[in-house]
Parts: C-alpha cells; sequence; structure tokens
C-alpha cells in the first residue's frame, strides 16, 4: 500500500484493505457495483471511532457522494486505513522522524499524511510542546479505539499464521522497574537475538505510576513489575516467586534477631520500584501493607530510584533495606552487610508480566510474552506455561 507514493508497512494485504473501504452505492444506472458486507463497513466505523450517529456512519462509508474539490470527511476517497496507521504510530513515538522510519515513509511524507486526518477533524490531533508531538484532547479520546482496532485487523488476517522470528522486522518495547536484573535482561536479549535478530529491543526503567497509561497508550509492549495496587484493565501473569529479606550494615544499631517492631522501628531505604512513597513519607507496599494491619509504621528515610543501589546505602550508613532475595543475589560486588530473612509473616513476592489486553492476541506480542516466561522459568527454576 502506498501513501503519498510511498510503501506504508500496515501489515494489511490490499485486497483487505480494499474491501475495508469499498464502498457499495451502485453508480446510476449500473447494478453490478460489488457490496460491501454491512458488518466490514461498520467494522471501518470502529477502526476510524468516529460515528456518533447513523447518518454520520453513512458519510463516512460513502453513502454520501460530493465532488471531490476540498478534503471533506464525505468524500470517499478520504477513508484510508493508512492514516489511521499514521496516527497510530504517532500516537506510539510522539516523533514524526521515528514515526515515519517505522512506517517506511520519509518524515516530510509522513508530515503530509498527518495533515489530511488533522483537516478530516478539524483538530491538529498533535501539537509541539518540549519537543514531542503531544496529542490533543481529540486524539487521546480516537487514541485507544484505533489501535484495538488495527490490532484486531492485524489478528484476524493472522490467526491462522505462523509467526516466524526469524524474518520479523520490528521494534519491541519493555519496561522494568528493576533496571539492573543483570541474569533476566541478558539472558532475555541473548535469546531474542538468536531467534530474532532483526527485531530491535528497548528496555527501559519505568516508574510504576506510568506503567498503566503506557501500556494502555501502546507506548510499551509488556512490563516486568512487582504487582500494581490496580491493574484490573491490564492482563498480569507472575514470572517467579521469591522471599524478602532484609540487609543490614555496619553501622546500624539494630539488634539480631529481629523483631517486627524492632524492624518497624528501624530507619529504611527502600526502592520506588517495589515501594511507592506518598509526599508525607507513606510507604505503598506489601511489607507496608503489613505494618499497618498491626498498627505500626516505618520511616523510609531514603528512597532511590533503584534496587541496585540499596544495598550499597545500606553498607555505608545505618538504614536497613528489604528486597527479595532474588534481586539482592543478582547484584555484583555485594558490600559486607548482613542478610536475614525479613521479621515478616509468611509472604511470597513476585516479579509480574504485564500487558494490555488489546495486544493480546498480537502474534508478535504473544511470541514476545512466551519468550519472557520461558527465560525467566529457566533462571529461576520454575515451569514456564507459554500461553500467552
Amino acid at each position: 500500500m502506498f501513501l503519498n507514493n510511498e510503501p506504508v508497512r500496515t501489515g494489511i494485504p490490499h485486497s483487505f484493505l480494499a474491501l475495508l473501504v469499498s464502498h457499495d452505492a451502485p453508480e446510476p444506472g449500473r447494478s453490478d457495483t460489488v457490496r460491501t458486507p454491512l458488518s466490514a463497513r461498520w467494522g471501518v466505523m470502529h477502526v476510524i471511532g468516529l460515528a456518533h450517529s447513523t447518518e454520520m456512519a453513512k458519510k463516512y462509508v460513502g453513502y454520501e457522494r460530493k465532488a471531490f474539490g476540498s478534503t471533506r470527511l464525505t468524500d470517499r476517497h478520504c477513508i484510508d486505513l493508512n492514516l489511521l496507521v499514521v496516527f497510530d504510530a504517532l500516537m506510539a513515538e510522539r516523533n514524526v522522524t521515528r514515526a515515519a522510519r517505522n512506517n517506511g515513509l520519509s518524515q516530510p511524507a509522513m508530515s503530509k499524511a498527518l495533515n489530511r486526518p488533522r483537516h478530516l477533524l478539524d483538530d491538529p490531533l498533535f501539537e509541539r510542546r518540549d519537543g514531542r508531538m503531544e496529542p490533543t484532547s481529540r486524539a487521546l479520546e480516537l487514541a485507544v479505539p484505533i489501535h484495538s482496532a488495527l490490532s484486531d485487523i492485524s489478528r484476524t488476517l493472522t490467526l491462522n499464521g505462523n509467526l516466524d522470528p526469524a524474518q520479523v522486522t520490528a521494534t519491541v518495547r519493555i519496561a522494568t522497574v528493576v533496571p539492573h536484573q543483570s541474569s533476566l535482561l541478558p539472558a532475555l536479549v541473548a535469546e531474542l537475538r538468536r531467534d530474532a535478530p532483526g527485531l530491535d529491543v528497548q528496555i527501559r526503567s519505568t516508574e510504576r505510576h506510568r506503567l498503566h497509561d503506557l501500556l494502555a497508550m501502546g507506548e510499551l509492549d509488556v512490563a516486568i513489575t512487582p504487582p500494581l495496587p490496580d491493574v484490573r484493565d491490564l492482563r498480569a501473569e507472575p514470572l517467579w516467586t521469591d522471599e524478602l529479606v532484609t540487609m543490614i550494615g555496619p553501622n546500624s544499631d539494630v539488634q539480631l534477631p529481629l523483631t517486627l517492631e524492632s524492624f518497624a522501628a528501624a530507619a529504611h531505604v527502600v526502592d520506588m520500584g517495589h515501594v511507592q512513597v506518598t509526599p508525607d513519607g507513606h510507604g505503598l507496599s506489601v511489607v507496608d501493607s503489613i505494618l499497618a494491619a498491626r498498627g505500626l509504621r516505618r520511616r523510609i528515610a531514603a528512597a532511590l530510584p533503584s534496587s541496585a543501589a540499596v544495598p550499597f546505602v545500606v553498607a555505608a550508613t545505618d538504614l536497613i533495606g528489604t528486597l527479595p532475595r532474588r534481586i539482592v543475589s543478582d547484584v555484583r560486588g555485594l558490600p559486607k552487610i548482613q542478610v536475614v530473612p525479613a521479621p515478616l509473616p509468611p509472604v511470597e513476592v513476585s516479579q509480574h508480566l504485564l500487558w494490555h489486553p488489546r495486544s493480546h492476541y498480537a502474534p508478535l506480542r504473544a511470541w514476545l510474552r512466551a519468550i519472557i516466561k520461558q527465560v525467566a522459568a529457566e533462571l529461576h527454576g520454575v515451569t514456564a506455561d507459554t500461553r500467552a
């Protein structure tokens, strides 16, 4: 498929696109016009995300015919799925150059393509702010239904096909709130390089409170994270379970064996990947919930962006820190600190794989999730369920 005389990588066959954008109002004096099924026409309505009334919907699918002078929403030549692909790419990248590259277009062609939906909808859709193309409220309203519909089309066309990772040329974006994972991430990247050499991988360190929005907007494909407090509209699956341990440095006056009371009374260092800290210093985590249920509260004296530095802060100060055992064992050059079981009731902590339901059936994303689960299972000695 071409846009502005340049190929666009939609992954959707021309014949299927022609079906979606065809019009069935018979030409005068003719009865042999190919008729598009009603379900397909209303599929276009879902893709465009603009059918607020029956009359408006009829305009979109070409029941109304107007002369092709200036571009108008009712013009049959304006209903082009390529424009939706352009829109979706800009929502994901927020950068014209990157969006153009990912869709096989030049930057001028991408900019020109963006002008058409802007005119159709009488809305700028994206505005440049601080070096990024930020969506307008209208664009945000359209983002999810457009992305969802394009994903549905892609899934429909590949339901009976097999993904060949070795032939894939794409970019996947993975977020982790524990960026130092010195075992999982190297093994995962190595596996992806072997199986899908044409696949580019972007692994980002992301704050927990942003994960939901980034997954929902399609800016991330998956996230590897401790459980989030509210993921009702995301899919989540545990990768492995672990136990909590407490680290005590040589400068701490905490006495062993630790009790729940002495644990709560000590000053703590935490990482914001596992503990969300409120402006007034309250911690939101499984540890803090256990303490609160017993009328206790710990003082969070230091909050770090990553768990990688927690053992070293413990070694250099009088603070204590509590992390999953596997994370502590992953730290290279662990300083001279004591690592003891956390004085908490038995509780399992886990890393979860999160994704948005919209991408659940996308072949590449499903394959990626299966690979992540497989690598995690091999590293941590668990049985992998690769049905993503």
